[in-house]
């Protein structure tokens, strides 16, 4: 998809449809990698800390979102119990 420029801290920063979409199948579960490539600028992805994986976040009739983990780049190292910040449109 190539480099998105994030907004800060506070602000929404949009992501482009994916050029292929992405099909859940009802009961199924799937996750979403979203990475910093070059910490060395100051970059961070922010997220609070929650209560448990999987403890549903936010939800409607259609999907969950739960909790999950924070990977180091390039899927280094974890930290359990986080919750993504972001909307869902």
């Amino acid at each position: 998809q190539g480099d998105i420029a994030g907004q800060g801290k506070g602000s929404v920063t949009s992501l482009p449809d994916f050029t292929n979409p992405v099909v859940i199948p009802a009961g199924a579960t799937y996750s979403f990698y979203i990475t910093v490539a070059d910490l060395w600028l100051g970059t961070n992805l922010w997220y609070n800390i929650g209560s448990a994986v999987g403890s549903v976040v936010a939800s409607d009739q259609y999907m969950e979102i739960g909790e999950g983990y924070a990977l180091g780049y390039a899927f280094l190292g974890y930290s359990d119990k986080r919750r993504w910040n972001g909307n869902v449109y």
